[in-house]
């Protein structure tokens, strides 16, 4: 965990948004988020963009926990619903595999603000190839 984490959490994405892996298991992850007026869009709660890429990510790296050797998987498809708004404390994104074949998989990310307010829920579907393959 803690070479995946220092390599995903020194990603200049990830930097810039402010987001964290803190968890990455089999077929799992969590990343957090804290709330920065930054990522306000005009009515002062964090941009639909922002919680997006912090589910796609989450969607990202559960499943690059379950990927075999030589393998790397690409977003296709990301759904989003908003529950509620995110405009203080921090946003965590619980992300798990649900499927994995042999080119797709299907996952799903749990947005909530600290662990208790649900503001969002996401689905992903990432396609999986070798590493030197064409997309």
């Amino acid at each position: 965990m803690e070479l995946i984490a220092k390599v995903v959490n020194s990603s200049p994405f990830y930097r810039h948004l402010g987001m964290t892996m803190v968890e990455y298991d089999e077929g799992t992850s969590v990343l957090t988020m804290p709330f920065e007026s930054f990522l306000s869009n005009m009515y002062g709660i964090a941009h639909g963009g922002a919680i997006a890429s912090i589910a796609d990510s989450a969607c990202g790296l559960a499943l690059a926990s379950k990927l075999e050797e030589g393998q790397t998987a690409v977003t296709v498809d990301l759904r989003i619903n908003y529950i509620s708004p995110f405009s203080g404390g921090k946003l965590v994104a619980r992300g798990e595999v649900i499927h994995k074949g042999s080119t797709t998989s299907i996952e799903f990310a749990r947005l909530t603000q600290d662990e208790s307010r649900l503001v969002g829920i996401a689905m992903a579907v990432h396609y999986i190839k070798m590493m030197n393959d064409e997309l």
